[in-house]
Formats: structure tokens, C-alpha cells, sequence
């Protein structure tokens, strides 16, 4: 996959995800069962999950193609329910585990059977619980750096606001000046700052700064 396709894919994954965060429909008929509520994060919680890249990188390019076509057409019913699909068809092993012994549990009426069977879904749940909440947690760790760069860029905005406000007067000035010039001149000072804090300046904090002396 070259970078040019690679971007675009991204984007469609990212558009994906928001799609089918925006609800929780039915599992289309016959792709599987429709999700039981012991499966939420808890009692009348919806938290939906941002699927994981490692489920992107199992679907076909037949798949991805399909996907990036309908997020294009901005389908997004269709889209959702063959994310549901892919979801189902792509479930981890756990889970297909669980289906299987969870079939086996309602079938059989041996209570020590249904014991044996109870203790290994019980494993089961376990592990699955733990990948949610190792997911969570990387999820967490990513949001919490965006939080500081978006702190970082707010001061930044505050820092520049203050800077063209105290140094109002001088823009104000250096502004005319250059609209008092022929409109030659102007072309040749379009993408020049006009003084300390002029036209086409950037935000004090982003400006190249000296090394700090020793």
C-alpha cells in the first residue's frame, strides 16, 4: 500500500470509527448474534469502543475498498452495518470461545458439566476484560497527551493575544502605513511581517528562539 493510499485509509478508519460510535444497531441477520448487555461496561452504560488498528489490519483489501467506498458516499447506514459485520466476522478468539461454550453450557443439564464449562468462560471473560481495559488505558494515555498539546497550544493563543494587544498601537500603525503604499509595493511586503509584531507575524512563543547561554 503506497502513502498516498495509506492517508486515505486512515482518514476512512477514522471516519469508520466515529460512524459506528454514533450508535449501536442490530447485527445485521445472519453475521451473529445481537450483542447481550452483559457485554457493556456496566449496568445502563452505552460505551462504544473505537475499534483497534489491529482489526483494520485483518480486513481484505476487497474490505477496505468496500469500506472506503461507502464512507465516500457518505452511506453511513451501510457503512455501520458492515462494520458490525467485519466486527462479528473479526471477533477475537475469546469470544468465538465463549459462543461455543455458552451453547454447550444451555445444552446440557449435568450440573458438574455446567460447572466445568461456567469456570472456563469465567477465564475467559477475565482475559477479554483485561484487553478492554489494557485498550482503555492506551486510549487514555493518547487522550491525555493531546489534552497537554491542546494546553500547550492554548497558552500559546493567550500568550499571542496579549503580545498583539499590549503592541496594538504599532500594528494599527504599521497596518496603514502598508495599505497607504501602491499596490506594487504591497505585493513585495504581502508575506513580510511590518514590524516587531506586523502583518504576517507569528505568535511570539513560536518564533525561533536563541540557544539559552550557559
Amino acid at each position: 500500500m503506497n502513502e498516498t493510499v495509506s492517508k486515505i485509509f486512515l482518514g476512512t478508519a477514522v471516519l469508520m470509527a466515529a460512524v459506528v460510535l454514533q450508535a449501536e444497531p442490530a447485527v445485521p441477520q445472519g453475521a451473529g448474534p445481537k450483542p447481550h448487555p452483559a457485554r457493556s461496561d456496566g449496568p445502563g452504560q452505552k460505551f462504544h469502543r473505537r475499534p483497534p488498528k489491529a482489526f483494520f489490519a485483518k480486513l481484505t483489501p476487497e474490505e477496505r475498498a468496500r469500506l472506503d467506498q461507502l464512507a465516500r458516499s457518505g452511506k453511513k447506514e451501510e457503512l455501520r452495518k458492515l462494520m458490525h459485520e467485519l466486527m462479528y466476522k473479526y471477533r477475537p478468539e475469546e469470544m468465538k470461545r465463549l459462543e461455543a461454550l455458552n451453547a454447550q453450557y444451555l445444552k446440557t443439564q449435568d450440573e458438574a458439566k455446567r460447572a466445568e464449562l461456567r469456570k472456563e468462560m469465567e477465564s475467559l471473560v477475565r482475559i477479554l476484560f483485561r484487553k478492554r481495559q489494557d485498550f482503555t488505558k492506551n486510549n487514555i494515555a493518547e487522550a491525555e497527551k493531546q489534552l497537554e498539546r491542546a494546553r500547550e497550544d492554548l497558552e500559546q493563543f493567550k500568550a499571542h493575544f496579549r503580545n498583539k494587544e499590549e503592541n496594538a498601537e504599532q500594528i494599527i500603525a504599521a497596518q496603514v502605513d502598508f495599505w497607504c503604499l501602491p499596490p506594487e509595493e504591497r505585493s513585495k511586503q504581502q508575506f513580510k511581517p511590518s514590524g516587531k509584531f506586523g502583518r504576517g507575524a507569528p505568535p511570539p512563543d513560536r518564533r525561533k528562539k536563541e540557544p539559552a547561554a550557559p
